[in-house]
């Protein structure tokens, strides 16, 4: 009988998950942190991302969300 069961992932996938995450964090232009604005709209229920970079002052990314 087990008692215990752990979900260890293999370190590649850690590793995988760890990029994505800096590629969405981080400038393509000079790696620098991304700074992350939003705007929420009630009536229609979006939520309206800005990602955009300090050090190169330009806009990365912009996104629209449906709350759920």
């Amino acid at each position: 009988m087990e008692i215990f069961c752990f979900n260890i992932l293999p370190l590649s996938e850690i590793e995988k998950r760890e990029a994505f995450k800096e590629a969405v964090n981080t400038c393509p232009i000079c790696n620098h942190r991304l700074d992350f604005s939003y705007e929420t709209e009630f009536m229609t229920g979006k939520i309206h991302e800005k990602a955009a970079c300090h050090q190169c002052q330009i806009l990365i990314r912009e996104e629209n969300f449906s709350v759920q």
